[in-house]
């Protein structure tokens, strides 16, 4: 069980075990989404061809490597482009419910998580409090994983596991597909509900892209109070976007603590998968680090994927 306080911050790289794109893979298959004609009677885009095919052709020019950074620049696409990102991601919801549990899925960090939060844990000893979790994830994936394996394990209702998954804070700072978990609003999507025009203006309505000025509102203040609070930091699947940094305040609240130029001191590890060694740097200078030798540098920043970090730096050993 999670005894220290422990916040995790994940990136589109962290879903993609679980048939989530990353951003170039969300920039690929909405541009691919010309191939399927049937998409706007079955997705509900309302458009007609020549919009979409203005907005594809638009998006494919500029050159822009993901959706997020284009609909930034190009707000007169934002309901096409937000609508085509809902449409990817419910169906990618709908197909991948059976990776979030095969033994042979590739970097399997959920049951990692889920391993170190209930290892050796009766029901009622049950304590998920100390973990917190920030994502920039629009899906719905970790959520449905441990509710689905809680259930299992414990052998409880539906009703009970989201019940006991209430002591764990996750805030998607972009807003996700629907809540979550089951509410009784007329907006909220069972997970897996699939694509349908209902579904996808739904879904659409409920997310707000990067480039939002988003002030700091009640959900980034919460995430910048556990990140001031917590003993662990692990920074899983990101790509280290500036704004993303900014917005959480990495470089004041997480770099002075692990230097103990600030108290208290936080433990800090992070993947840097396919980062250069210029781009890893970069990263660490927006958590906060300055001038890293080379050996500072992958004691925090793991050329590794989430369940590799989580298993080789021992992050959630307690």
């Amino acid at each position: 069980m999670i005894t220290r306080e422990t916040v995790l911050i994940l990136g589109a790289g962290a879903s993609i075990p679980y048939g989530m794109p990353s951003g170039e893979g969300l920039r690929t298959a909405i541009l691919g989404l010309q191939q399927s004609p049937n998409l706007f009677d079955r997705a509900g885009l309302g458009l007609v061809l020549d919009e979409w095919t203005a907005f594809r052709a638009a998006f494919h020019y500029s050159q822009r490597p993901s959706i997020d950074s284009f609909l930034g620049e190009q707000q007169q696409f934002r309901d096409i482009g937000s609508q085509a990102i809902a449409a990817h991601l419910l169906q990618c919801e709908f197909n991948g419910e059976e990776t979030l549990f095969a033994d042979a899925t590739a970097g399997h960090w959920y049951r990692l998580l889920f391993s170190a939060m209930t290892e050796h844990s009766d029901w009622d000893d049950l304590d998920f409090s100390h973990l917190k979790v920030i994502t920039f994830n629009y899906d719905r994936t970790l959520e449905r994983f441990l509710m689905v394996a809680l259930r299992a394990a414990y052998q409880r209702s539906e009703t009970e596991a989201w019940a006991k998954l209430g002591e764990l804070a996750i805030e998607h700072v972009y807003g996700s597909l629907s809540a979550p978990r089951p509410t009784p609003s007329q907006d909220y999507l069972a997970y897996g509900c699939g694509v349908s025009p209902q579904t996808v203006q739904i879904a659409s309505r409920a997310l707000r892209l990067m480039r939002d000025k988003v002030k700091d509102d009640e959900h980034i203040t919460r995430c910048k109070q556990w990140l001031a609070a917590a003993e662990r930091v692990a920074i899983l699947g990101f790509s280290f976007d500036q704004i993303n940094t900014d917005r959480l305040a990495l470089a004041s609240i997480i770099g002075p603590r692990v230097n103990q130029q600030r108290s208290p001191p936080v433990t800090f590890a992070a993947t840097r998968f396919r980062l250069s060694n210029l781009q890893a740097r970069r990263a660490a200078h927006r958590c906060g680090f300055k001038a890293l030798a080379a050996d500072e540098l992958n004691a925090h920043f793991f050329e590794l994927d989430c369940a590799g970090l989580l298993k080789e730096a021992l992050f959630l050993d307690e």
